[in-house]
């Protein structure tokens, strides 16, 4: 017993001793970021950009092993760059074509000029400050998370489903579906995530996914949590783990028996849920935080969140890649007007939309009311066409009578002005209610 006491001292001294000087090894570790000397891998991924049959080449660095960047969206994981990379051209690809490992380079050695490929570069934005990479002319993309407001009645929330949703909603009903709420028994925490959490996830994102360790979503289960089980008569077939801070319940797993998709077919997923809401308001619970995702629209997960009337937000100030497009062409545009995405200027969200035609003002109108919404600072339309093919729209208002002093970012700058070197006049708009001209004709 006393060697047993004399080794927790020890072990508590130092513990003790490596606190006092962390600060010292974060100041190390600035020092090495700023002089390029953290080693960072490199892959070079080509994929078929998702609704298109055009391919596009993504250069991505990542750090040897790096922490989550968004507590809800890798909870508690150390994910390496081959998952990071993964992850990011599931995303972005309905398919991966290529796929290759060049190893291992310090920062400072990374030159997209030496990998010609690549029309587009990612990289983890934990290698450098954010400010460094906007001066490098890279696009920050947070980590956004998805929260509902519970304070309203049941009715009002319903009234901010989606159509879809709504449907979703009757068709539960249809199958008689009950549920039950499970804590404190870790033979029922167990069964969730090996029989239905693991199974969905990987099932659900193949290469792409990144399950949450056992012993993270335990603690999780611990700390004032449960499990809301779907049932089909008596038989639990989906479940949702979360727990309670205060006044928010934190949705953190979603897990479908064996991830059987015939579950899915049948609204398991989408009724738990939808229980785990009901629940939470008999509760009295205020806010529902359904976790972190992908700042990118046409995300799946990203839509369905908002199909749900989440408002989206910032999700505690995490960076999740930071992006540049090293060569503008016509792969690299295929992979812009495919992926409109969520970006930080200023600490402040903004939303970005590539067309590839002139916009009448009610077109225009309409992608406002679609894509601009609550936490959402305003929106650019980035309009480019061909000038010589291009055909007159009338669009109701004078593109020239304006230009707002808005000064776009060294990213979006250097995009807009490389169309007219490839022969395209643009237009950019700006706004988050009405939207007005920063730039047209070519103006760069």
């Amino acid at each position: 017993m006393k060697l047993v006491r004399k080794a927790v001292i020890f072990a508590v001294t130092i513990l003790k001793c490596v606190n006092r000087i962390i600060p010292f090894f974060s100041l190390c570790d600035h020092v090495f970021r700023r002089l390029g000397l953290i080693k960072v891998k490199i892959f070079l991924i080509t994929g078929t950009v998702k609704n298109t049959n055009h391919s596009t080449t993504i250069l991505f660095v990542g750090k040897e092993m790096c922490a989550s960047p968004s507590a809800n969206l890798f909870i508690g994981t150390d994910i390496s760059p081959s998952q990071r990379a993964n992850h990011f051209a599931s995303t972005v690809f309905s398919q991966i074509k290529r796929r290759k490992y060049f190893g291992e380079f310090l920062y400072r050695q990374v030159n997209s000029s030496n990998f010609k490929n690549a029309e587009i570069i990612v990289v983890d934005p934990n290698i450098e400050t954010a400010k460094n990479m906007l001066e490098q002319g890279f696009i920050i993309l947070p980590s956004v998370s998805f929260s509902l407001d519970l304070t309203r009645s049941i009715n009002d929330l319903m009234t901010g489903f989606s159509g879809r949703r709504l449907k979703s909603i009757k068709k539960i009903r249809g199958f008689n579906y009950s549920y039950v709420i499970c804590r404190n028994n870790e033979k029922n925490f167990d069964f969730f995530y090996w029989k239905m959490y693991l199974p969905y996830i990987r099932r659900r994102f193949g290469a792409g996914a990144i399950p949450t360790s056992y012993l993270t979503l335990k603690a999780f289960y611990r700390q004032n949590g449960g499990i809301v089980f779907v049932l089909e008569g008596n038989e639990p077939i989906a479940g949702i783990l979360f727990f309670v801070k205060s006044k928010t319940v934190y949705a953190v797993g979603l897990g479908i028996y064996r991830g059987d998709q015939n579950y899915l077919k049948h609204f398991a997923g989408e009724a738990a849920l939808f229980f785990l809401i009901k629940s939470s308001k008999i509760k009295g619970l205020e806010t529902l935080n359904y976790g972190g995702n992908v700042p990118f629209f046409t995300n799946g997960i990203f839509q369905y969140k908002r199909e749900w009337g989440m408002f989206v937000d910032k999700d505690a100030g995490r960076l999740l890649y930071a992006l540049k497009i090293v060569s503008l062409n016509e792969k690299s545009l295929s992979y812009l007007l495919q992926n409109p995405f969520i970006f930080l200027e200023k600490n402040a969200m903004k939303a970005l939309i590539f067309i590839n035609h002139t916009l009448t003002k009610a077109e225009l109108q309409k992608l406002y009311s679609k894509y601009v919404f609550p936490k959402i600072d305003s929106l650019i339309v980035i309009s480019y066409y061909n000038r010589k093919t291009r055909e007159t729209k009338e669009t109701g208002f004078s593109l020239n009578s304006q230009h707002i002093p808005v000064v776009l970012g060294k990213g979006l700058l250097k995009i807009c002005s490389s169309f007219p070197r490839l022969g395209y006049d643009v237009d950019v708009f700006w706004g988050n209610e009405v939207p007005q001209v920063i730039y047209s004709r070519a103006a760069f």
